[in-house]
């Protein structure tokens, strides 16, 4: 698909997905897919947006080396963690209301949220993302169920000293957090961030 064609189309599936589970704004940030870097423009747009929209939680995707499953991640995804991570600080967030910064699919998880519940929401809110999971071919991703797959997973390997936020059993389909903050509480999520492009989009 040509990028004039794929930017739009993966912005309005982007915008659908989030719908579906209540996120009513999604901003799209303009920066080049696959050549993401964790520069001062990104940096400062993290920044800008945490002002505007003043959340106690911010949730980021994971942003190390590889995925729990032991498989290279990307480097966008290592790119936009890492430079969300290094934006708030206290000294560069004008008010400091951040408390926490959760990464979702990391390898080395702290904490757990059931989302037995959630699931199947989630895993709608995925199938909007028609495009992008038919280019992915025969990755997992793209399989039906993939999400309380995932969530199992994580259920089995998830630390089991937990707070009391994060209450989990070994039935559970859970999701796993590296928390970078004592105490983790469930993100109440109305808005949020997307690193996007003029050639495509990327879901961060």
């Amino acid at each position: 698909m040509p990028p004039t064609e794929c930017g739009p189309l993966r912005r309005t599936e982007a915008t659908a997905s989030a719908a579906v589970v209540g996120v009513n704004t999604v901003e799209f940030l303009e920066h080049p897919d696959g050549a993401i870097e964790n520069g001062p423009r990104l940096r400062a747009d993290v920044r800008a947006a945490v002002e505007a929209h003043a959340p106690d939680t911010v949730l980021i995707t994971n942003h190390h080396g590889t995925w729990p499953s032991g498989d290279p991640n990307s480097q966008d995804h290592q790119s936009v963690g890492t430079a969300v991570i290094d934006a708030l600080t206290p000294e560069a967030v004008a008010d400091q209301r951040v408390k926490r910064v959760l990464v979702a699919g990391s390898p080395t998880p702290t904490h757990v949220l059931d989302v037995t519940s959630t699931v199947d929401v989630a895993s709608d809110s995925l199938a909007c993302h028609r495009a992008y999971l038919t280019a992915l071919g025969h990755h997992p991703m793209a399989a039906p169920g993939y999400l309380p797959r995932g969530a199992r997973s994580y259920g089995s390997v998830a630390p089991r000293k937990r707070s009391s936020h994060s209450v989990r059993s070994d039935r559970s389909m859970t999701r796993a957090y590296d928390a970078r903050a004592a105490a983790q509480h469930r993100p109440s999520t109305s808005s949020c961030r997307t690193v996007g492009t003029r050639e495509g989009s990327h879901d961060s």
